[in-house]
């Protein structure tokens, strides 16, 4: 079995949208807005650089 590390995800809603805040090792790994297209585009593209699954 291949192991995964773990990006946490939050959310954060503002006046213009809402945020997806992605924290890898400490460090923010992304920060865009929730509801967008091609969100499952980017999501796996951070994910597979990362080689890691949100959280």
């Amino acid at each position: 079995m291949v192991e995964k590390n773990i990006i946490f995800v939050h959310y954060y809603k503002t006046t213009i949208g809402e945020l997806i805040i992605g924290c890898f090792e400490d460090q923010i790994c992304i920060i865009d807005f929730r509801y967008r297209k091609m969100r499952t585009a980017i999501d796996h593209r951070v994910q597979s650089a990362l080689n890691a699954v949100f959280f």
